[in-house]
């Protein structure tokens, strides 16, 4: 982290954006976290294999054994508790405000007390055992 602060202090006004992103993704620590890393969920169900893009899953939702993933392009439904599912998924990238749901943090756009409202306009509930945990994040 040091690493890119110190990159972005020393960028010059007239560098080409081009050239930055060039130099951002060259640095070691950014090749080891995003670059070597799956970028999407695989899940096996029915003889079937899905890949769903992190990038295109806006939350998860747990209905008893089964788990419901809203996408931004379709939902699945799969016999997989959300917990299993949870392992799989970069914790940096989802938060968990409910024990029924997992939200994406792109798709975050407001959040309150007892609510986070996402992009679709959808309100995702807040328990109180997570409200200390989400301020934090």
């Amino acid at each position: 982290m040091k690493q890119l602060v110190q990159f972005v202090v020393d960028l010059e006004e007239n560098c080409p954006l081009y050239a930055v992103f060039e130099q951002i993704r060259n640095l070691p620590f950014v090749k080891a976290v995003y670059l070597n890393t799956k970028k999407f969920l695989e899940i096996a169900d029915r003889k079937q294999t899905y890949q769903i893009p992190f990038d295109e899953i806006i939350f998860l939702r747990a209905m008893g054994n089964y788990t419901r993933i809203l996408t931004t392009d379709k939902v699945y439904c799969f016999s997989r508790p959300l917990k299993t599912l949870l392992q799989k998924l970069p914790q940096e990238l989802f938060l968990r405000p409910h024990r029924s749901f997992a939200v994406n943090r792109m798709f975050v756009r407001t959040w309150g007390k007892e609510f986070l409202e996402i992009s679709t306009g959808e309100n995702i509930p807040i328990s109180r055992r997570k409200k200390s945990a989400l301020n934090v994040a």
